[in-house]
């Protein structure tokens, strides 16, 4: 598999990012691209989509200090709706993008 991407800031509040990737036993590349927009500082929206598989992605993430917080559902066209909920401590004493 190879994989390509990009991450581009425009402004402090967005992130636009977008992959390729390409299996060599297969002809398919597969696209993926998201973006992210901080609503109000430590609080995130997200929303991405992928190509192949013609499905989106849309999340809400926050973070105070250590503690990171993600939620994020996606549509499949075969697996239908799905949820995914993420909880994270930070061991180090690094900022949390703001």
């Amino acid at each position: 598999v190879i994989r390509l991407g990009l991450g581009f800031t425009p402004s402090k509040q967005i992130l636009i990012t977008a992959e390729a990737e390409r299996n060599l036993d297969y002809t398919a590349t597969v696209v993926k691209a998201g973006l992210e927009y901080q609503i109000v500082p430590n609080v995130y929206f997200r929303t991405g989509i992928v190509s192949k598989f013609n499905n989106a992605h849309f999340g809400i993430g926050f973070a105070k200090k250590n503690l990171i917080f993600d939620y994020a559902a996606n549509t499949h066209q075969s697996l239908g709706f799905s949820h995914h909920l993420s909880l994270s401590y930070q061991l180090t004493n690094k900022e949390v993008k703001q």
